[in-house]
């Protein structure tokens, strides 16, 4: 008899401590939780957005605190579409995934290219901006490709750049003239030491807009790198939202009168098309998008390869 009781009450105990384990680890799972839902948002009236406070003319600070820029521009209206109040974070790109897992954003539009790496750490939605390489040249010797070039001619690279790894891979018998940042490839294309500068496209838009006696050639060079907002990864609620309202921006073009409100004094009319992504993702690729809650998102070469 006192064995039995003993055996129900080993039993009782070992079920008490089988549910308690169990409630931890439900309270657990929930509490791990950081990110804020659609709805939660909603509730809330205001949705957090993380931005580059000195990239500009992306994103960034004017000398009154406001944020302005294309980045911004693109950030109001996707609040706009939510019925939110939109409250700007400033992040920097060492920052920025951390902004979401800690919950101290909800979305972040700033510069933040899509990769593989960063697809581990967060979910993005839909592109609203490209880049890729470019490359500019002295308006009487105008290069158009670089396949024009001869091999006696130099081009203009920062070292370890995107730039230097792309001439490396595909134009191996072109002569490099190795910079050690942008601003000694500028005067290396100025003082002649190359025939052509080859950089991130947007770097060398400015630069030929800014300066009289130089035009760029062929802007979509090497591998397309497209920017989209971020979330929390698994913040499907979210996702889905942002890429529904992406539809409709893609459909009244939205991101082309964005550039000509914020870039076009920049970068110039013509190098629209190799920035601003203006249609929306094909229809399969817009339903795994909804199904996953990211979106994947494809590149093609831009340029034929040399050997």
């Amino acid at each position: 008899m006192e064995k039995t009781k003993l055996v129900k009450r080993a039993s009782a105990l070992i079920i008490a401590v089988i549910l308690t384990a169990l409630c931890f680890a439900g309270c657990g799972s929930k509490d791990s939780r950081v990110y804020r839902t659609y709805q939660e948002i909603k509730d809330a009236k205001k949705i957090i957005i993380g931005v580059s406070s000195d990239n500009n003319p992306f994103g960034f600070a004017d000398e009154n605190g406001e944020y302005q820029g294309y980045e911004i521009v693109f950030a109001k209206r996707l609040a706009e579409e939510m019925k939110l109040k939109p409250e700007f974070v400033s992040v920097e790109a060492g920052s920025r995934a951390k902004y979401l897992e800690t919950g101290k954003a909800d979305v972040v539009i700033s510069d933040y290219a899509v990769d593989s790496t960063e697809k581990k750490i967060v979910d993005f939605a839909q592109p609203y901006m490209k880049s890729a390489l470019a490359i500019v040249s002295h308006k009487k010797d105008k290069v158009k490709s670089l396949d024009d070039l001869d091999k006696k001619d130099k081009v203009i690279v920062v070292s370890g750049s995107e730039a230097a790894l792309y001439i490396a891979d595909n134009y191996k018998k072109v002569n490099l003239t190795e910079c050690a940042d942008v601003s000694e490839a500028v005067d290396a294309l100025e003082n002649n030491m190359g025939v052509v500068w080859l950089g991130k496209n947007t770097e060398v838009a400015e630069f030929a807009m800014q300066n009289e006696g130089y035009s760029v050639g062929e802007n979509e060079i090497g591998e397309v790198v497209e920017y989209a907002p971020a979330v929390s990864k698994g913040n499907k609620s979210l996702i889905k939202q942002i890429n529904k309202i992406m539809d409709k921006l893609y459909d009244e073009d939205f991101f082309s009168t964005d550039y000509d409100e914020t870039l076009e004094t920049v970068y110039g009319e013509d190098f629209k098309k190799a920035l601003v992504i203006e249609k929306k993702k094909p229809e399969t690729e817009t339903k795994e998008t909804t199904e996953s809650g990211t979106a994947e998102t494809t590149s093609t070469e831009a340029t034929k390869v040399k050997d």
